[in-house]
């Protein structure tokens, strides 16, 4: 099974587990991310420039509100469109990540700072459990497990 059916089966599971449609699709769209961006030597290339187009469109977007542009905030909508197509034969994962993208990223935003906060509060305690506790006694090896 190629790993382009993988994903497919791993969307069609999700589905078929009643996971919700929306958040099969967008889960489905981070598995195949990792497998376009494996592609070589052209899969990377396209991520990269699908994600630069992302950035791009989302600061158009974002001037065409302020800047009471009509005409290029319905350019900057309708932009995933085309740029879904880097994704390959892929395409309908590129279409999801372009109109789910920043909801993705703000969502996850504070779980990631979270995670950033625990990792350095770990550091932080290994870092002092090994200068404060120099009497440690190391725990006996349990018995070797044997076959008989």
């Amino acid at each position: 099974m190629s790993a382009a059916q993988a994903d497919l089966l791993f969307r069609e599971s999700l589905l078929a587990c009643d996971v919700p449609v929306v958040k099969s699709w967008v889960l489905w769209t981070g598995v195949t991310l990792r497998t376009r961006f494996s592609l070589r030597p052209w899969g990377a290339v396209g991520i990269v420039v699908w994600f630069l187009a992302a950035l791009i469109g989302t600061a158009a977007l974002i001037y065409g509100v302020v800047a009471n542009l009509p005409l290029l905030v319905a350019l900057a909508l309708v932009a995933p469109i085309p740029f879904a197509l880097l994704w390959g034969q892929q395409y309908r994962a590129g279409l999801v990540a372009g109109y789910a993208f920043w909801l993705v990223v703000l969502g996850s935003l504070p779980a990631w700072l979270a995670y950033q906060a625990y990792r350095a509060i770990e550091y932080l305690a290994l870092f002092v459990l090994r200068f404060r506790y120099s009497d440690r006694v190391p725990l006996p090896r349990p018995p070797a497990f044997s076959k008989r």
